[in-house]
């Protein structure tokens, strides 16, 4: 997520993310273009989470999630029993 804004609050990079459900069809399960950071966020089996701002060299701001184990896998189930 980035901006060249102003500095983002945890609620606008939350609901950024999130609001990618509108782009996800829950009948057809799988990584889908448009809802990767949605489907890391609510991708049960990932337990911890920790979060990164920084700047690049043109002043943008820059917002990066680690989560742990890591979602959006595409092999066979995965998409079914997580998200």
């Amino acid at each position: 997520w980035g901006t060249d804004t102003s500095l983002p609050t945890g609620k606008e990079v939350a609901d950024s993310w999130y609001n990618e459900n509108t782009k996800y069809k829950f009948i057809t399960p799988g990584f889908q273009s448009g809802a990767g950071n949605f489907t890391q966020m609510i991708w049960k089996s990932s337990s911890q989470v920790g979060f990164g701002l920084s700047t690049d060299s043109k002043g943008m701001y820059i917002v990066v999630g680690f989560y742990d184990p890591a979602g959006n896998i595409a092999n066979q189930g995965y998409f079914e029993d997580n998200v």
